[in-house]
C-alpha cells in the first residue's frame, strides 16, 4: 500500500504542470507577394481567402508559438515601434507596426496594428500584409 502511495506522488510530482495558452495575436491578410529570384507576383488577397491565411500567434508561459505555421516556436524581439517574432529555424518571421508611434498627420485610419507576414519556401518566399484583429501584448494591446 505505501509502495502505491509512493509511486503516486512521485508520478504527480513528475507531470508537466499545465501552462495556459493565450492568444497575443491574429489577423488576416490584405495583401500577399509570392516571390523568387527571377519572378514576384502581387495580388490582392479576397474575403475567403483572408480567414484561411489568418495569421495567429499563441504564448505559453514565457515562449511563443506561430499556432497558423505548424506552432512552431518564436523568439519575441521588440525594437522601438516594431514587435518581431522570428522563427530561428528556417529565418521566417510575424513584424507587427504600431501605428500610434506616426505622427498624426501620417497615422492612417483603421487598425492600430499593421503586420508583415514571412514565409520562406524552398526556393523562394510568400509574404502578406494586413492588419491585426487581436495584439496583446506587455507594452501594447487591443481587444
Amino acid at each position: 500500500m505505501n509502495l502505491v502511495i509512493l509511486l503516486t506522488v512521485l508520478s504527480a510530482a513528475q507531470a508537466p504542470a499545465s501552462v495556459a495558452t493565450t492568444v497575443v495575436l491574429s489577423g488576416r491578410p490584405e495583401a500577399r507577394l509570392d516571390g523568387a529570384s527571377d519572378a514576384a507576383r502581387h495580388t490582392a488577397v479576397t474575403g475567403a481567402e483572408r480567414d484561411t491565411l489568418k495569421v495567429v500567434i499563441v504564448r505559453k508561459g514565457d515562449r511563443y508559438f506561430w499556432a497558423s505555421r505548424d506552432n512552431r516556436e518564436l523568439e519575441r524581439r521588440v525594437s522601438g515601434a516594431f514587435h518581431i517574432f522570428v522563427d530561428r529555424t528556417d529565418g521566417g518571421y510575424v513584424r507587427v507596426f504600431d501605428r500610434s508611434t506616426l505622427a498624426e498627420s501620417m497615422r492612417p485610419e483603421g487598425a492600430r496594428f499593421e503586420y508583415a507576414e514571412h514565409v520562406p519556401q524552398f526556393r523562394g518566399a510568400v509574404t502578406y500584409w494586413g492588419t491585426l484583429d487581436e495584439f496583446r501584448d506587455e507594452s501594447a494591446a487591443i481587444p
